[in-house]
């Protein structure tokens, strides 16, 4: 009888203990561990200078979407556009900038492979405006998931100091040697002193929104003669190459979807020179379509249904859907699913437009059949105050902690303690 007690008794305490040193060596993870972001990008610009900045995301797991919430100086830097970069592609909704506050908000994601290690997964343009010295930061609120599964990261900054533009006694350097010939006999020695060169566009008059056009018409101004003008159209946000322009206009059109840069610089009569750069943000490409679903297809009439949706947009995002019920547009909202009420019995249609920022349309559909309210009910949905809903909640929370290998680990070990002590008991009532 004493060996059985010092048996379960060994037992016991090594259980206990193995059970201890795993939960202490290997707690249950925090989503976040293990990740962060880090800046990428120059640390000292010029007044005037268009610079981007990379976000990348050092992560030992796998991550497929992210939430960037991010501050800057906004007396010190303009911030002109947030895209993709890397794997997540896709842009969330949600996404804005505060220019008076100087706050961003920009989520990414992706529907394919998740990314992992050290990854890119935003682009973000900035412009210098004075001579100072100031940080670029993501705030504790930026977030990486897996599945559904995820948690804020520690912040991030990267600062960078702004200089006074130089004066340089030539061309500036961005002018390529291939128009130095069609310069020479006007080189300009000096920025001008004032700047009397304006540029603007009717076609996308507003930098800070998407267009959904890819024809571009610039037109300039000046009050002072000039001998040249010199334009660039591209996605670099310091032009590579120029060409001569004429006239008071020009168009241009981009040959894919996102930020684009007009570049001109005026040469004066008097040799002095002036650039101006001009962001357009064009999204011609129509979000994927909405793939709508009833919560039930047949339904009485006194009991409640919705509809549920989404989409993705891979350049502007979606700004909102349209609800439309039977040809008529009951809502306009940036939420993915609708409580459906008020409707006549019998055949109802549902249509789901998603419109993006640009203006872009694509558009979903189904149907469901009202019922009238004496036909039988579908079966009611577990609440969590019942019996059943309880359980089923419980089986779902110990579903998901056995993702975890020290929960799984733990289980197995209070399982099989649970049948040490139960068959040691039953081998001592069996010896009295």
């Amino acid at each position: 009888m004493r060996t059985i007690e010092k048996l379960f008794s060994i037992v016991w305490r090594k259980l206990a203990a193995l059970l201890v040193a795993f939960f202490l060596l290997f707690p249950l993870p925090s989503s976040a561990a293990g990740m962060s972001y880090t800046f990428a990008g120059p640390k000292n610009v010029s007044v005037g200078q268009v610079f981007q900045v990379t976000v990348q995301l050092n992560s030992a797991v796998d991550i497929d979407t992210v939430r960037l919430e991010g501050s800057y100086p906004s007396d010190l830097f303009e911030l002109h556009g947030m895209v993709p970069s890397g794997a997540l592609q896709n842009v969330s909704p949600g996404n804005g900038v505060d220019s008076s506050a100087g706050t961003f908000s920009f989520g990414v994601f992706t529907t394919g492979d998740a990314v992992n290690g050290n990854s890119k997964v935003a682009l973000i343009t900035l412009k210098a405006l004075k001579p100072g010295v100031g940080e670029l930061r993501l705030l504790s609120g930026s977030a990486a998931y897996s599945g559904g599964e995820g948690g804020d990261l520690p912040g991030a900054a990267i600062k960078i100091t702004i200089s006074a533009p130089t004066v340089t006694p030539s061309v500036p350097p961005v002018v390529p040697p291939v128009v130095t010939e069609v310069l020479k006999p006007y080189e300009p020695t000096k920025p001008a002193a004032t700047s009397t060169f304006q540029i603007s566009s009717p076609t996308q008059p507003d930098p800070n929104l998407w267009y959904n056009s890819n024809k571009v018409v610039i037109n300039w101004t000046t009050t002072e003669p000039i001998r040249q003008v010199l334009g660039s159209f591209d996605q670099n946000p310091e032009a590579s190459t120029y060409a001569p322009l004429s006239g008071s206009s020009a168009t241009f059109y981009a040959t894919q979807d996102g930020l684009w840069y007009v570049h001109l610089i005026v040469i004066f009569k008097d040799g002095t020179f002036s650039r101006e750069d001009f962001l357009v943000r064009i999204d011609t490409t129509s979000p994927l379509a909405p793939n709508p679903a009833v919560r039930q297809t047949e339904v009485p009439s006194d009991f409640p249904n919705s509809v549920s949706y989404g989409t993705i947009d891979k350049s502007s995002g979606i700004d909102h859907y349209e609800i439309w019920v039977n040809g008529n547009l009951v809502a306009s909202t940036q939420k993915t699913s609708y409580t459906l009420t008020d409707l006549p019995e019998g055949p109802n249609k549902i249509e789901i437009i998603a419109v993006d920022r640009a203006g872009n349309r694509s558009q979903g559909d189904t149907s469901f059949n009202l019922l009238t309210p004496s036909k039988a009910r579908p079966a009611a949905t577990p609440t969590a105050t019942s019996l059943y809903g309880q359980m089923f909640s419980l089986y779902n929370r110990i579903l998901s902690l056995l993702r975890y290998p020290a929960v799984a680990l733990g289980i197995i070990i209070a399982i099989t303690l649970y049948w040490a002590i139960f068959f040691l008991t039953r081998s001592r009532k069996k010896k009295r």
